[in-house]
């Protein structure tokens, strides 16, 4: 009787074991609370939604957590799409905090694995380390997207890199020109850039992400160095 408990506690144990490891494994990596605090502009995914505007927007939201975390871990994407979900999930959420219809996520996004690591998505990129090899130690968007971005035309000059850079890729890779493009913009606002993708200039520049009303990148060349 003895042996029985003991086998049968050393079984849950084990049970208990691997459901701790799925639901780590599971856990979304990306902190999203800037989605609730970050001056983006609601106003085309609000009534009358405008889902062009609306899809682009929310990807470019959803990219500055993409950023960050490719800022921390050296990874464009998601390790797996059970992460990837869970991501969206949690993206869903914080929208429906802010009275916006979680279900513009899934009609953004078709599919999640949209954001999961795949060697086939751009130039075999997965890593920093894979991106240096393909573009080069020091490309132009490394020399061009550094500084304040409210700078209209330190923004130009960045952008410009930019597409000289996924033209670059793109000749690598044709047809994934999409994703390269991508790849690009999360590099220079997470790697390039000092002051990272929640700053407000980096994602209104670099990502493209738009600002609610009395945000807006200036003229002047006054900003931050």
């Amino acid at each position: 009787m003895d042996k029985q408990v003991l086998l049968f506690t050393l079984l849950m144990f084990f049970l208990f074991t691997i459901f701790k490891a799925d639901v780590a494994s599971s856990s979304c990596p990306l902190d999203l609370s800037y989605v609730e605090t970050f001056p983006w502009d609601t106003s085309s995914c609000r009534d009358p939604i405008d889902t062009q505007h609306c899809c682009e927007t929310l990807l470019t939201l959803f990219g500055i957590g993409l950023a960050q975390h490719l800022k921390e871990t050296s990874l464009f994407q998601l390790p797996d799409e059970n992460t990837s979900s869970t991501c969206l999930s949690d993206f869903k959420v914080k929208l429906s905090s802010m009275s916006i219809q979680p279900s513009l996520v899934p009609s953004c996004f078709h599919n999640s694995t949209q954001f999961v690591t795949n060697s086939s998505s751009c130039a075999g990129i997965i890593t920093t380390k894979d991106w240096k090899q393909k573009v080069g130690m020091l490309s132009s968007l490394d020399t061009s997207c550094k500084g304040d971005m409210n700078d209209q035309t330190r923004c130009s000059i960045c952008i410009d890199a930019g597409l000289k850079v996924t033209s670059q890729l793109t000749s690598i890779d044709p047809k994934n020109a999409t994703k390269c493009f991508y790849f690009t913009i999360l590099y220079a606002a997470a790697v390039v850039n000092q002051f990272g993708p929640t700053d407000v200039g980096t994602a209104s520049c670099i990502l493209g992400l738009p600002l609610s009303k009395g945000h807006h990148i200036h003229d002047s060349s006054g900003g931050r160095e």
